[in-house]
C-alpha cells in the first residue's frame, strides 16, 4: 500500500530517507522537468515566431540589383564633301528566356508558373493545375510557329538554334556539377577525435563538426545565372518585328526585343586606314577603336552609355526596372579628306598594287602603295589613300575563317603604309641634298658640275643614265641636276658637305620625327643611327654619299615627304598634316606654320624651277606626269631594296606657278619613279581637275619647246602668303 500516492498507512513521522524515495516525490520532479522542458521549448518558438522570424522571411524576400547597360550610338564620322564614313544603326535582336527555349521544360520552373497563374485558393486544386499545365505547354509550342511566321524564319531553324543553346548550357551545368563531385570527393573526410592533443583536441574536434557548413550532395540543384536570363534566338530583325512583339507581350511569353548599335561603313574600304575600326570586346560593353580616327577621337565618336537597374527576386524574376542614366550619343566628326578624290586615288593604286596571293601578274605589280593630296597652305589631307586595305565593316564582326584568311594574306592588308610605312626615298631627297648645298654656299646656282657618269672610279658611285648608256650627263647645273636626277652631281655635293651638315639639313625638313598628323602610330623614319657619329670618317663619308641620293640608313614616310614638297611649295613653312575638319560641330584651327630656319626665298626658286623642268622639259625623269592642262612641279626617285624590286616615287605640288596642292605617290617595290609612279600622277592631277579642285591652264607659255633646255622661272613673289 505503500506505493500509492497518498496511502494512509504512511506514519507521520517517516524519516527523511523515506520521504526522498516516495512516488509522490518523484512525480513532482518528472512534471517539474517537463515543464522545465516545455518553458524552454515555448520560449525558443516565441524566440522564432518574434525576434529570429524576420531573419528566415528575410532569405525569401530577399531581391538582388544588376545594372544593365543601354548602348549609345557612336558619333558619325563625314567627309568634307559630306559623304557618310561611318555610323551606327540600330539594331533589334529577339532574345528568348532560357526556360521557354529548354525542351522539355524544367519541372521545377513549370511548377512555380503554374503556381503563378493560379491564385491562393486554386493552387491545390490538381484539375485547375493541369488545364494551366496544358495551356503553358501549348504556349511554349506556339511560340516558335509565331515567331517563325512573323520574322520569315524557318522553324526548324529557330528549333535548331535553340537546341544549340540549351546543349551549351547543359554542358556548363555538366562541368559545374563534375567540378563540385570532384571537390566533395576530395573533401569527403570522416572527422576523427583528436586524442593526442588532449581535451582540447576533443573540443577542437566538435567544435569543427558544429560549425562547418554541410556539403551539398548531388541531389542539390545547381542553377547557372545562364539559366535564369534571355538568349539572342534571332538577330537584326526589322523595327517593324520589334514593335510587334513589344505591342503584344502576352502572345510572345519569355521573348525580349533587345537593342544595340551595330558600326556601319557604308563606303564598304574607301579610307579604310584613316578610319579604323571599330569593335566591341567580349568582355566590355563599350565599344573600343582600334586605329585611325576611331582611335584618335575615339573619347569624342564614344557615346555615353545608359544604365537600367532590374531588381529580381530570389527566383531571378525581374520585379522591377528603372532607367537611373539616359544614354547619350557620341560626337559628330568630319575629316578633311574628300571622298571623291580618295576614291580616285585609291582606284588608281589598286590597278598597280597585288590585292591577293593568287594575282597573275604579280611580278609586275607593287606589293603596296601611298597616295596622298594635301593642301601645302593649311596642312589639311584631301587624299590618303593606301593599297592593299581591308573593309573595317569586314573587321567589324568576322568569322574565324576570315580572320585566318585575312592574316594569312602576305601583301600585309591590315599595315597602315601612309603613317607607319618608312622607306629609302631615292632621289626625290635630292632636293634636301639641293638646299643644303645652296644654302651652306658650296655651289651656287649657274655653278657648273660635270658628270662622268661615275665619282671616282667607275665600278663605284654611278648614275643610272651611265648603267643604261656608257656616258654620263656631261656639265650640267643645279636645277638641270633636279631635272634629270643626276647621282654624281649629288655625290660631289655630298663630299663637300659631309655627313654633319647634311644630317642638320634633313633634321630641319622634319626628317626622323613623326609629322604630327591626328592619327595613331606614324612612324618617325631614321635620318642616321647613332653608331654613324662615332665611326671612322671613311665610313661617315660612305654615308654621306648614300644619304645624298636618298640611300643607305635614310628612312622617311610618305607624309614626311609630302610635307617635304608642301614646304617647297608654300615659300619654306613647315605644316603639320591633319585628317579632322570639325569635331561637335566646331571647326579645327589650321596648325601655325613653322618656317625652315635659314632657307632663303632664292634656294626655293632654283629647286622649285628644277622641279618644274622635272616634268615638263624633254630630258625630265618624271615626263610622264605631264599633263596638257596644267604645269607640274615634282621629283622622281626610284630607291633600292637589296634582292628586290625598287621602289617608286614621285612627290611635288601644283599649280607650278602658284602652288596649292601637294601630293606624294609611293609604290613599294613597284619598279621606277618615271615609268611607274609619273604616269599614276598625271591620272590623279587630271582627275583633280575634273573633280573641279583645279582649274586647267591653257596658257603655252608655261609649256617647253622640245629643244629648249632652259628653266622656266616660278616667280614665287606672287605666290599666295602664308597663312
Amino acid at each position: 500500500m505503500h506505493n500509492q500516492p497518498f496511502s494512509r498507512f504512511q506514519s507521520a513521522d517517516t524519516g527523511h530517507s523515506e520521504r526522498s524515495h516516495s512516488p509522490q516525490w518523484r512525480l513532482w520532479a518528472v512534471q517539474s522537468f517537463v515543464c522545465l522542458v516545455l518553458f524552454v521549448i515555448a520560449a525558443r518558438v516565441v524566440t522564432l515566431q518574434v525576434t529570429l522570424r524576420q531573419r528566415f522571411l528575410d532569405v525569401w524576400s530577399e531581391s538582388t540589383e544588376t545594372e544593365e547597360f543601354l548602348s549609345a550610338r557612336s558619333g558619325r564620322i563625314l567627309s568634307r564633301d559630306g559623304a557618310v564614313l561611318a555610323y551606327d544603326e540600330r539594331r533589334y535582336d529577339l532574345a528568348v528566356d532560357y526556360r521557354w527555349l529548354e525542351s522539355p521544360p524544367d519541372q521545377q520552373w513549370l511548377q512555380r508558373e503554374i503556381s503563378r497563374r493560379l491564385g491562393a485558393r486554386d493552387r491545390r486544386d490538381e484539375a485547375k493545375r493541369s488545364t494551366v499545365e496544358r495551356q503553358i505547354l501549348q504556349e511554349r509550342d506556339r511560340l516558335f510557329e509565331q515567331l517563325a511566321q512573323l520574322t520569315k524564319t524557318s522553324r526548324e531553324e529557330l528549333e535548331s538554334d535553340a537546341r544549340a543553346t540549351q546543349l551549351k548550357i547543359e554542358q556548363m551545368v555538366a562541368d559545374v556539377e563534375e567540378r563540385r563531385l570532384q571537390r566533395n570527393l576530395e573533401s569527403f573526410k570522416v572527422q576523427q577525435l583528436n586524442w593526442k592533443d588532449g581535451i582540447w583536441g576533443i573540443v577542437e574536434t566538435i567544435r569543427q563538426e558544429l560549425t562547418t557548413p554541410p556539403r551539398r550532395y548531388a541531389d542539390d540543384p545547381i542553377i547557372l545565372k545562364e539559366e535564369l536570363q534571355p538568349h539572342i534566338l534571332i538577330e537584326g530583325v526589322p523595327l517593324e518585328v520589334a514593335a510587334a512583339i513589344e505591342s503584344r507581350p502576352h502572345e510572345f511569353h519569355g521573348v525580349h526585343v533587345k537593342t544595340r548599335s551595330a558600326r556601319i561603313y557604308p563606303l564598304d574600304d574607301v579610307a579604310a586606314h584613316v578610319i579604323g575600326v571599330r569593335r566591341l570586346p567580349r568582355l566590355n560593353e563599350e565599344t573600343t577603336g582600334q586605329g585611325g580616327v576611331e582611335e584618335t577621337y575615339h573619347d569624342q565618336l564614344s557615346g555615353r552609355s545608359g544604365r537600367r537597374l532590374n531588381v529580381r527576386n530570389r527566383r531571378g524574376d525581374i520585379i522591377e526596372s528603372t532607367v537611373i542614366a539616359e544614354p547619350q550619343d557620341g560626337k559628330e566628326v568630319v575629316l578633311t579628306i574628300d571622298s571623291q578624290i580618295q576614291e580616285t586615288s585609291e582606284r588608281l593604286l589598286d590597278q598597280r598594287v597585288v590585292q591577293s596571293s593568287t594575282s597573275l601578274d604579280q611580278e609586275t605589280l607593287a606589293s603596296g602603295g601611298v597616295i596622298i593630296v594635301m593642301d601645302l597652305w593649311t596642312g589639311d589631307v584631301l587624299s590618303m589613300a593606301a593599297s592593299p586595305r581591308i573593309s573595317p565593316q569586314v573587321q567589324v564582326n568576322p568569322t574565324i575563317e576570315e580572320w585566318r584568311e585575312m592574316l594569312a594574306r602576305e601583301n600585309q592588308p591590315f599595315f597602315p603604309r601612309a603613317t607607319r610605312m618608312a622607306l629609302s626615298p631615292g632621289s626625290v631627297f635630292t632636293l634636301v641634298t639641293a638646299i643644303a648645298a645652296l644654302e651652306e654656299g658650296v655651289i651656287g646656282p649657274d655653278d657648273l658640275q660635270e658628270c662622268q657618269g661615275f665619282l671616282h672610279h667607275p665600278d663605284h658611285y654611278r648614275c643610272q643614265q651611265y648603267l643604261q648608256t656608257g656616258h654620263g650627263h656631261g656639265v650640267l647645273r643645279l636645277e638641270e641636276a633636279v631635272c634629270q636626277s643626276c647621282n654624281v652631281f649629288f655625290f660631289h655635293l655630298a663630299e663637300r658637305l659631309g655627313i654633319e651638315r647634311l644630317t642638320n639639313w634633313a633634321d630641319a625638313f622634319g626628317f626622323g620625327t613623326p609629322t604630327g598628323i591626328d592619327l595613331p602610330s606614324e612612324v618617325a623614319g631614321q635620318v642616321v643611327s647613332p653608331s654613324l657619329q662615332q665611326a671612322e670618317k671613311t665610313i661617315q663619308k660612305r654615308a654621306a654619299l648614300q644619304m645624298a641620293i636618298g640611300q643607305g640608313e635614310l628612312l622617311v614616310s610618305p607624309l614626311q615627304i609630302v610635307r617635304l614638297m608642301a614646304t617647297i611649295g608654300n615659300g619654306g613653312y613647315l605644316v603639320t598634316p591633319q585628317i579632322v575638319h570639325k569635331q561637335g560641330g566646331v571647326t579645327r584651327t589650321s596648325s601655325e606654320m613653322e618656317r625652315v630656319p635659314g632657307l632663303s626665298r632664292e634656294t626655293l626658286k632654283v629647286i622649285q624651277r628644277g622641279m618644274e623642268m622635272v616634268v615638263q622639259h624633254p630630258l625630265g625623269t618624271g615626263v610622264e606626269a605631264m599633263t596638257p592642262a596644267m604645269t607640274i612641279a615634282g621629283k622622281t626617285g626610284t630607291a633600292q631594296a637589296s634582292g628586290k624590286k625598287s621602289h617608286a616615287w614621285m612627290g611635288g605640288f601644283v599649280p607650278a606657278n602658284a602652288p596649292r596642292f601637294a601630293f606624294v605617290v609611293v609604290l613599294e617595290h613597284g619598279g621606277s619613279g618615271t615609268a611607274d609612279a609619273a604616269p599614276i600622277v598625271a591620272e590623279l592631277m587630271t582627275e583633280l581637275i575634273g573633280l573641279g579642285y583645279l582649274r586647267p591652264q591653257w596658257e603655252d607659255s608655261s609649256s617647253f619647246r622640245e629643244n629648249n633646255s632652259d628653266a622656266v622661272s616660278i616667280d614665287s613673289d606672287h605666290a599666295p602668303s602664308p597663312r
